[in-house]
């Protein structure tokens, strides 16, 4: 009987034991856990930055800058890490021990990102905690997700990941959204807003019925990018690799972005696919994150990379066909007036303006006003909304226009948001605010590589 009594109060003293350890980790200050590159930190009582180092203590108003090819880690429990990536600029606003709530919240992680991208992994917050980003124009918060925000000149960005993230604009508290995985949102101030939409336009049937079709299986689409010219100055040494990477990276985005605008059906193009189904995205980025290199070229202190993806493996993925009938590759407008009739070049660019103009007036409409309503909404009680929509984008102007082998040309439109404010806020009555909040979209690759870094911080 001592022995059995002794046994069960050891077992249970090693229990209390391992519970506590547990409740210390899962409690632990936020802490720098990793450092890559040029990191430093500047603490509230020093106007100077130092290297920031492993381990190192998070307090209030500290900031934190990256530097180019640079990121750090910062853990604020055992389950949850966010990853500050390059060029950017995060400054601590609140910790649980520095801030007081009369609410059911209390303890906030709140983090000011200033430039730059922040990528978060909240596996499991506790009930009573919360985490938010809080950017120029907009707050982010999540309690168990993944998620990624963007801030640059021109605007601020949240990507969702897995579950839910809540945005709100710091103009007017009601006008919020919910962030879906796979899907995005975009902010910024009216005034300093360019909406942009790109249309697209694609030879006519006419036309297509002079061209030799090439067979589905030896066609593909290929984008090359470049990395930037280093200055010539002779104390800095060219790093090939470096720039190969960067090179590759752009064609990856450039590939992205053909592969989005290419149409499957007269009406629908693979962004539209993207949007209504959720897991798409992720599987289509994927396959051109790993598309194959063709070509490697340097020049000076520069390198261009150019990549290809089969049409096929498009097809199989998608499970459609696509509207090609050769290997498409961005071309010059002398080239493409060389290879197709003058008619073709009038036709299909007014094509994609149209489109450009439709897209345009959907992004208008998708204006978040409150949690339960768009612009959009409004347009069933005022006429006058698409009136003066339509009017607007007819007066969109064009910013860039971009020609393809296969015939295909791109338009990319562009409204002030000032105009926008000023046009259809009296239009619809409702009040536009200072800032103009986004209607949840597809995610893009650019936010799809912000995910494999933050797959990368959680390892």
């Amino acid at each position: 009987m001592k022995i059995t009594i002794t046994t069960t109060l050891l077992l249970c003293i090693i229990l209390i034991n391992n519970i506590l350890t547990f409740s210390d980790e899962n409690s632990q200050e936020p802490h720098i856990k990793d450092v890559k590159g040029s990191v430093s930190i500047q603490e509230n009582d020093s106007s100077e930055f130092s290297p920031a180092l492993p381990d190192q203590i998070l307090k209030s108003e500290n900031i934190l800058k990256t530097g180019a090819e640079s990121y750090v880690d910062v853990q604020f429990d055992i389950m949850n890490v966010f990853r500050l990536l390059p060029d950017s600029h995060m400054r601590v606003d609140a910790l649980p021990d520095a801030v007081k709530t009369e609410s059911n919240v209390t303890r906030l992680y709140s983090f000011s990102l200033l430039k730059g991208d922040l990528s978060a992994k909240l596996d499991k917050l506790p009930q009573d905690t919360r985490f938010e980003i809080q950017t120029p124009v907009a707050i982010a918060g999540a309690r168990g997700t993944a998620y990624s925000v963007s801030v640059s000149p021109s605007g601020t960005t949240v990507a969702g990941y897995e579950n839910e993230v809540h945005v709100v604009s710091k103009d007017i508290a009601k006008k919020s959204v919910i962030v879906s995985p796979d899907r995005r949102v975009f902010s910024q101030r009216w005034d300093s807003l360019s909406m942009r939409e790109t249309g697209t336009g694609i030879l006519s049937e006419s036309i297509l019925g002079k061209m030799v079709k090439e067979s589905i299986d030896t066609v593909s689409i290929r984008a090359t990018g470049n990395s930037l010219t280093i200055p010539d100055n002779d104390s800095i040494p060219f790093d090939f690799e470096l720039a190969k990477k960067k090179a590759r990276a752009a064609a990856e985005d450039e590939l992205a972005a053909i592969v989005s605008e290419t149409y499957v059906d007269a009406e629908t193009k693979i962004t539209d696919l993207l949007f209504k189904d959720t897991t798409l995205a992720g599987k289509l980025f994927e396959l051109i994150s790993n598309a194959k290199t063709v070509e490697t070229t340097q020049n000076d202190k520069s390198v261009a990379v150019t990549i290809e993806l089969s049409a096929t493996a498009i097809i199989s993925l998608i499970n459609k066909t696509i509207n090609v009938w050769t290997s498409v590759r961005q071309i010059s407008r002398a080239e493409y007036m060389q290879k197709f009739p003058a008619l073709a070049r009038v036709t299909t660019e007014r094509a994609a303006k149209i489109d450009g103009y439709r897209r345009l007036a959907e992004r208008i409409y998708g204006t978040v006003l409150s949690s339960e309503t768009t612009l959009k909404d409004l347009t069933v009680q005022y006429d006058t909304i698409i009136n003066t929509v339509q009017g607007m984008v007819q007066g969109a102007r064009p910013v860039q226009t971009t020609y393809f082998s296969d015939g295909t040309i791109t338009v990319t439109m562009e409204i002030d948001g000032t105009l926008i404010r000023d046009r259809v806020g009296p239009a619809s009555g409702a009040d536009l605010g200072e800032t103009y909040l986004s209607s949840p979209e597809s995610i893009r690759y650019r936010d799809y590589k912000l995910y494999k870094s933050l797959q990368d911080s959680a390892e």
